[in-house]
Order: C-alpha cells, then structure tokens, then sequence
C-alpha cells in the first residue's frame, strides 16, 4: 500500500527593505480549513515504554549531547507534569537525569534549522506499560498497574473492561501532549503535531498478546491520537493537521523468549493496513547487559532511525509547505504554512514612490522559475501555487520608475488663449476721442456755472 502523509514540506519569504511598507504586510493560504500559519514549530510526540522513557546509561554516549536548536518537553515514569519546562534537546532527559532516551539522536537529524524548519519534542512514556489491558498486572506496585496501559477510547469501546488502570497511560499523554503545546505556543510559535515515534510493545510481548490484538490496538490508537491532537489543538487556537504519521519500532525478535515476533507481525500487519502507520526494524542495535534496554550507541541510532523515518514520511507527495515573511525592518524574518499545491497571496502595503520584485529559488540557491510556481503579479500583491519541498521567496522594494511619454501619443492639445480686451485708443479714432473729451469739459463748465448762479441768488435773499 502507498504510504501519504499529509504533512510539512517548506517555503521561506523574505521581504528585503523596510521601504516596501507603510504599516504591515498580510498573506493567506490554505492549511487544514482554509488559513494560514505563523511561525510553525514541528513537533514530533515520543511515547511508550522504557526505551523511549530513557533507562539507557548515558556516559558513553557517543552524540551531540545537547542541540539549543530543538525544544524539548516532556516527563518520563515517575516525573510530574508540574515539573515539565520547555528546554533544549540535551543528555539527561531520560527516566532520571543520568540516562538518555531517543531524543538525541532525533534531534541530530533536524539540528542545524533543517530547510528552515524548527523542530521540537513532546514526551510521555512509561517503562513496563503494555498496550493491552489484560497484559496490566494486578501488582499495584508494577509499572503497569501504576501507570496503565496505551489503550485508546476506540479500543475500549469495542473491548469493554472493568479494568479502572486501562487507558491511563494514554489519557495521561493527552495531557502531556496540551501542556506541551500550550508551552510552545507561549513562546511565540505555532506548534503542530507532525509525527510520532511509538517505542512500545515489550510488555506485550511477555504477556503473549497476539499479532491480531496489537494490529488493532495500534491502528485504534493512532486515530484516536489524530482525533484527539486537532480537539486539543482547537481547544489552544492551534490548527493541526488532520493526519500525521506513527512510526513504530519492531521490538527484536528474540525478545520475550520468541513472543517479540507477534508483535512485530501486528505492527506490520497495521502498516501495511493503515496509510499513517510506518516501520523501522531495529534487530541490528544491541540490547544491554540488563536485557532490556538499549546501549548508549545503540541508543543514539534508534533515535536516528525514528528521526530519519518521520523526515521521509512527513516529505512524501502531499507535504506542507511554510513560508517566512518580514513586517517593516529589512532582514526580519517571520515564518507560515500551507499546504502544497494551495494558492496562497501576499498582498503588501507599500510605500508611496516604490514598487516590488518576487524571485523564486530553491534553498540551496539554484532558481525556481515563476511558471513553475503561476506566479502573478498585481499592483499591491502577488499570488503563486505553493510548491512541493522547500522555496525561498525573496520580495525586494524597488524604486518607482517615472513613465516615459510615448513619441506615438500627440498629447492633448494646447488650449486657446483667452483673448485679451483692446486698450479704449485700439478701439475710438483719435478725433473721436478728443470730441468726447471737450463735450466732458463744456459739461463740467455749465453745471459748475449753474451752482454758481444758484449760490448767489441765496445769498441776495
């Protein structure tokens, strides 16, 4: 069966000079129901029993051994969830603070911001927890029955029990799963779920649980997990992706006196029956001299092997995509994601007097032609097909050109002058004009003498 995961691949914007914008720049696209999103953190969930709890002696570990690009949080057995903080991936974060888990070697996989990726982990395990409730002991001092069994609610409804301890391990998850979420979110970033790496199967194994039981507790739980993440992602404002894969380690096959094989044939009976189940087989690493956990070096690959394994299911063909973009100071970087093969449109704010440029081009520099992305320009925004895999797209401001008149266009017309009024001596012949001017004096003269006159004759009285 062809194996999807609709998960994350990725793109960066990078918006180079701060004159592009007067006040904010905006983008949409579609991710799960249609939005886009912001500062994406890829977070990878670590549970199970013992090995992915951590009882392996970590001084002679031969890694990394601390990554201040990966976040971690998480608790293992006995460590309370009060006391789970957002730390970097380092060595002592196994069962106590001598012993390594997975996490290592994970996080050497995706160090180094891998295609602009940030990646982190949440982890709950528990050593000695089985998967099936009648593999739960009756021990109240057992690790199974102190801490329950991985049963989820889909299994339990359709396999009733009186066991009150069955489904504890994997109700505690959850809660471990949203204080971790909730944490990442606290620092800025939107976390999403992308992967699982599921070390579990042991216990089972010692208790005889048949291929068919542990085929469908595994199918069972990986929908409940997916169902359960995007309920606790809505309860945060934290859009999840409706799948994301489980990758489970084949338990050795000599384990349990030959039982281990039962469960391997349910772990790849349930992947090859459920497109979000993967494998990875680990009969090459070396069980320690206590017979049940892993050496430092072993450790180191397991860890490895699951990181490697969650990397090519998240790059299969229906990968996200996640784009970076900057807000008013050139270089500042801001990271989104959406689903490949989703349009996605950045519409600007631009200065008065600037216009912009978009080049496309791969992370490692080679270019990455515009068609190939249906590139489309407008006046304030551009649009573009969000690619498979990872896409750098730089957005430079450029000064506006002044347009240059066209030697084809004769312009519009110069308007008539408004004729000027003529001077009176443009207008009156100069005869004319001396006659009006005597008829004003002969005038004057006789209304003059006229009040003369009248002024005497008042004064004769």
């Amino acid at each position: 069966m062809k194996k999807t995961a609709v998960l994350f691949g990725f793109m960066a914007l990078v918006l180079s000079s701060g004159l592009l914008f007067q006040t904010a720049v905006f983008a949409r696209a579609d991710f799960v129901d249609g939005e886009i999103i912001e500062n994406p953190l890829y977070v990878w969930l670590i549970a199970g029993q013992s090995n992915a709890a951590g009882y392996t002696a970590g001084a002679s570990y031969p890694g990394q051994r601390e990554f201040d690009d990966v976040y971690y949080f998480g608790i293992a057995d006995d460590q309370p969830l009060s006391s789970a903080v957002v730390k970097n991936v380092q060595f002592g974060l196994g069962a106590d603070e001598t012993k390594i888990g997975p996490e290592l070697g994970m996080a050497s996989c995706v160090t180094g911001n891998r295609e602009g990726k940030e990646y982190a982990f949440i982890k709950c395990a528990y050593g000695g927890t089985p998967f099936s409730p009648t593999a739960i002991s009756s021990d109240t001092s057992a690790q199974s029955y102190r801490y329950g069994s991985w049963t989820s609610p889909s299994y339990l409804a359709d396999h009733p029990t009186t066991n009150s301890r069955a489904g504890l391990a994997y109700e505690n998850m959850l809660k471990v799963v949203e204080a971790g979420l909730n944490a990442y979110q606290e620092l800025g970033y939107t976390p999403i779920v992308s992967g699982i790496a599921w070390m579990q199967g042991e216990a089972d194994a010692w208790s005889n649980i048949s291929a068919e039981v542990y085929r469908e507790l595994l199918i069972d739980f990986i929908s409940d997990l997916q169902s359960a993440v995007n309920i606790i992602g809505e309860e945060l404002s934290l859009p999840q992706p409706d799948y994301f894969p489980l990758v489970t380690a084949l338990i050795p096959k000599s384990y349990a006196l030959g039982n281990a094989q039962k469960i391997r044939d349910g772990m790849m009976s349930a992947a090859e029956e459920c497109e979000w189940v993967f494998t990875i087989d680990n009969d090459d690493l070396v069980i320690g001299s206590d017979g049940h956990h892993y050496t430092a070096a072993s450790m180191a690959q397991l860890g490895k092997n699951f990181g490697n394994a969650l990397l090519a299911a998240q790059a299969d063909e229906n990968s996200f995509a996640a784009i970076a973009y900057g807000e008013n100071i050139s270089g500042e970087m801001r990271t989104l994601t959406g689903i490949g093969g989703n349009r996605a449109e950045i519409t600007l704010r631009i200065a008065d007097g600037y216009d912009f440029e978009v080049v496309f081009a791969r992370p490692d520099g080679s270019a990455v032609d515009g068609e190939a992305v249906s590139f489309t320009k407008a006046e304030s925004s551009f649009s573009f097909t969000l690619p498979q895999g990872s896409v750098l797209v730089t957005v430079t401001a450029v000064a506006s050109k002044p347009s240059e008149p066209d030697p084809s266009d004769p312009g519009e017309p110069e308007p008539n002058p408004t004729p000027e009024e003529p001077e009176l001596s443009d207008r009156l012949p100069t005869g004319a004009i001396v006659a009006i001017i005597v008829a004003a004096v002969v005038v004057i003269a006789g209304v003059t003498f006229m009040i003369v006159r009248l002024i005497k004759r008042k004064d004769q009285k």
